[in-house]
């Protein structure tokens, strides 16, 4: 329970203790007492509220069994609520079960003292007994609620930081998938220049037509080389919806694969504009497959598919026997996060190049 609320009902109790104790009937004395014990039991209250421990839980609780004695009246009851509820989070369930049995022996041993009549006394006891029970029980609601909000603090911290590093390790592969696909790729073609750049350049005086020739090729892997560095600086840079358009969306990104010599065309039969989320994930899909088609296909041309249930990309490369990389199977685990499937067929697609399908489930 929120300490801000406890301390209301601290005033409220505190209020109808001033008011017992400060009653017309009471002697000077009486009242001086306690008023000096209300000030004492603010004083510990504030302690409390300020440093919630065992030091003044104690201190609290000791000033609470003086007002009890003080007050001699069942408005105190509150005040011995609030003093259970202070030991119980402060010390635990064993002090505030002492306490409680502390306030009942007192009430017996106060109409003993005073001589009173065995019924009454009995009758004293059991109703001393019910409210300090009620107090126990109003004080295990409330310690429950704060274990289980410190529960779910706890819960949520392990949330947290399990996402972090979830999210680490999900970059961690990424920068290692761009760091292969640079060495594999764009590394190997770079080589290449620089092997048949050092052979032109041996050849260029003993046989001209061969030093030509493999200028040219460098030339061609250089084309090549820039290629791949496009495109995958295309794949890390995100992907975004326009004015929640995914058909526009998808137009205009397959326009920029014409500086890679890809020629993508877009058939779409859509009934309703699919929802943001939806959208954004099918933008996804085609960027990685699009991808995919520049760095290892060798394809020219492609075709993206869109209907309300299902997203094709066809290349006429010579197809894809490989497993999916890192990108691709995680697309593939979202896809089944959103009750659809994400698949692959090697050599399903335009002349014998690959298909990828991507089947959602029909929106509502």
């Amino acid at each position: 329970m929120d300490r801000r609320l406890l301390t209301f009902f601290f005033g409220v109790a505190l209020f109808l203790f001033l008011g017992a104790v400060l009653a017309p009937h009471r002697t000077p004395e009486e009242q001086l007492a306690g008023a000096v014990t209300a000030l004492f039991l603010l004083l510990g209250w504030i302690a409390w509220v300020a440093r919630p421990g065992r030091a003044t839980s104690l201190a609290f609780a000791a000033v609470g069994f003086v007002s009890f004695t003080v007050a001699n009246s069942p408005v105190s009851i509150g005040l011995q609520w609030l003093t259970i509820i202070v030991l119980l989070l402060g010390m635990g369930t064993t002090a505030a079960r002492v306490y409680a049995v502390l306030i009942v022996l007192r009430t017996a041993q106060v109409h003993l003292t005073a001589g009173s009549a065995p019924s009454l006394i009995l009758s004293e006891t059991v109703n001393a007994v019910l409210l300090v029970a009620a107090g126990l029980a109003v004080a295990g609601l409330i310690r429950g609620r704060q274990q289980a909000l410190e529960d779910l603090q706890s819960a949520n911290a392990r949330l947290r930081e399990s996402l972090r590093d979830s999210r680490e390790l999900a970059l961690a592969q990424e920068r290692e998938r761009i760091a292969a696909s640079l060495h594999d790729g764009l590394g190997h073609r770079l080589t290449t220049i620089g092997l048949s750049l050092d052979y032109s350049a041996r050849m260029i005086d003993r046989d001209p037509d061969k030093a030509r020739a493999e200028v040219l090729r460098a030339r061609e892997a250089t084309t090549e080389s820039l290629n791949v560095m496009r495109s995958t600086v295309r794949a890390m840079r995100p992907t975004r919806l326009i004015d929640d358009d995914l058909l526009a969306s998808l137009r205009l990104f397959a326009t920029s694969f014409d500086t890679t010599g890809l020629e993508v065309t877009v058939d779409a039969d859509l009934t309703d504009s699919p929802p943001p989320q939806r959208a954004q994930f099918i933008l996804r899909v085609v960027r990685e497959a699009l991808t995919n088609v520049v760095r290892h296909s060798g394809a020219d041309r492609v075709l993206i598919t869109v209907r309300d249930d299902q997203v094709l990309v066809a290349d006429n490369g010579h197809g894809n026997e490989a497993e999916p990389d890192f990108g691709l199977r995680t697309l593939q685990d979202s896809a089944t996060e959103l009750g659809g499937h994400l698949s692959i067929d090697p050599h399903g697609g335009l002349d014998g190049g690959c298909l990828l399908t991507l089947t959602l489930p029909e929106t509502p």
